[in-house]
């Protein structure tokens, strides 16, 4: 039971940044300057671009157990990130190391892929190490329509997240405002399907707030990115899961 438990909460709570986390959990795009986005698919919008990303977050469950997540990535290369993350939850730990890589096959179509290694630490049961495969799609068939589609973790065993199919979309609104639709579905019986609606609003050309909301959440999530110098930005986000309780991220990003 408590395997299970854990496995459920650990493939609902993937490590995103904090400005993904006040959009409701959004996992195909993100606000922050500095864009940490999870489809591969996207990455090679970070061409010419090099930069740091690390940000962390605690939760508690039940008011009882601690959940600690963490996140760090570094482009060095056009369309290619290395990142390494952590997951953490009493009697569970959870390591991931990423090589992820986009490319752009027409001015309206990208393609990308995600070789991760997992490291599962069980307090009972012992280690186990395997590897997982995600596959992202970018269509953009407008300036202001951006369409996402992923598939994660097609690859892995009984203790891998389970495979997760992902559809989300970016409509630009306004000069100022950004709406994010995603939608996560699994055919595995422990992981619930989620509707995440965000919404980022560019108060300044430095901050950004960002509001949203998911089918999952017990209450809305909220955020501010904040860019301190043209290399350096700062982003934080409180948010609120029905079963591991209330958080707050904090992020920074630093590109050069």
């Amino acid at each position: 039971m408590s395997i299970c438990l854990s496995a459920n909460l650990s493939a609902q709570e993937q490590l995103i940044s904090p400005d993904q986390r006040a959009l409701g959990g959004i996992q195909s795009y993100s606000s922050s300057p500095h864009l940490l986005h999870t489809n591969p698919a996207l990455l090679h919008g970070q061409d010419g671009q090099k930069y740091l990303t690390a940000h962390g977050e605690n939760r508690y469950f039940s008011a009882i157990q601690r959940v600690t997540m963490g996140y760090s990535s570094i482009h060095t290369l056009q369309g290619w990130r290395i990142s390494l993350s952590d997951y953490g939850i009493t009697g569970w730990r959870e390591n991931h190391a990423q090589l992820s890589y986009g490319r752009l096959l027409t001015d309206h179509l990208s393609i990308g892929t995600t070789v991760s290694y997992q490291r599962i630490d069980l307090r009972e049961y012992g280690s186990q190490g395997q590897f997982n495969i995600d596959l992202g799609l970018g269509i953009q068939p407008t300036d202001a329509i951006h369409l996402s589609l992923m598939a994660q973790s097609i690859a892995g065993d009984e203790l891998s997240a389970p495979l997760t199919l992902i559809a989300g979309s970016r409509i630009h609104t306004t000069s100022k405002t950004d709406l994010y639709v995603e939608y996560q579905h699994s055919p595995d019986a422990l992981r619930d399907d989620q509707l995440s609606i965000g919404l980022s609003y560019s108060a300044h050309e430095d901050l950004q707030i960002n509001l949203g909301i998911n089918t999952l959440s017990a209450g809305p999530s909220v955020g501010i990115s904040y860019r301190v110098l043209d290399q350096l930005s700062i982003s934080a986000a409180i948010s609120h899961h029905s079963q591991l309780g209330g958080s707050g991220a904090l992020g920074v990003s630093y590109g050069w």
